[in-house]
């Protein structure tokens, strides 16, 4: 889970996204 929040603070408008996938 480590990996998603990196990804979510490097790319706001994805963190969004893949939280409603």
């Amino acid at each position: 889970m480590s990996e998603l929040h990196t990804t979510v603070q490097k790319e706001p408008a994805v963190a969004p996204f893949s939280l409603h996938r």
